[in-house]
């Protein structure tokens, strides 16, 4: 995976945007859906979603920004793995029930 740092402004993240000419690849699409971001909302998982980008504008350099992204997505992983478990509380979604949010599966 190449990852690139994003442009950043003179006055630091805050200010970080990516640049207008990258258009949003396939994931990055999936969370201006609704149904994406009720997702990730009812399972407890949009602080990880709104945190991401003020962490990924801090960084300062292509390699940075991939470390970051292997221990982001760690995280995550680890987080999710412990809310299917029951181990983790968050959200109002019960584990085991995305089947439901997702339209595959079983309620």
């Amino acid at each position: 995976m190449v990852v690139a740092s994003p442009t950043h402004a003179a006055d630091g993240a805050s200010a970080c945007r990516p640049p207008a000419s990258v258009p949003l690849d396939a994931e990055q699409a999936r969370l201006a859906d609704a149904r994406t971001t009720a997702l990730v909302e009812r399972a407890g998982f949009g602080d990880f979603v709104r945190r991401f980008p003020t962490a990924l504008c801090t960084t300062r350099s292509p390699a940075e920004a991939e470390r970051l992204l292997d221990s982001w997505g760690q995280a995550l992983w680890q987080a999710s793995v412990r809310r299917a478990q029951g181990q983790r509380p968050g959200g109002d979604l019960a584990p085991g029930t995305t089947g439901r949010c997702t339209g595959r599966g079983s309620a």
